[in-house]
């Protein structure tokens, strides 16, 4: 049974959140080699238990809705006068 304590990252394989452990452990922990990286098989097996790295999206924001958000903003308005 694993104990996880208030440090450990919910729902991952980590001993701690990944920004708190030493550049040592966390490549030890992802099976990785800071010179060379992944090899084909880590990543072979990280994409078939996780997926392609994509974001799942239809475009993303339009255009003209930054663009008439940022004309509305009223800290905008102000800093132009």
């Amino acid at each position: 049974m694993t104990h996880q304590n208030k440090d450990q990252a919910p729902g991952t394989q980590y001993s701690a959140h990944p920004f708190k452990l030493s550049i040592e452990q966390l490549t030890q922990q992802l099976n990785t080699n800071t010179e060379t990286g992944l090899t084909r098989a880590t990543a072979a097996e990280g994409l078939n238990k996780y997926g392609q790295n994509k974001l799942q999206s239809d475009g993303g924001v339009k255009w003209h809705t930054v663009l008439l958000k940022q004309m509305s903003n009223a800290m905008i308005l102000v800093s132009d006068c």
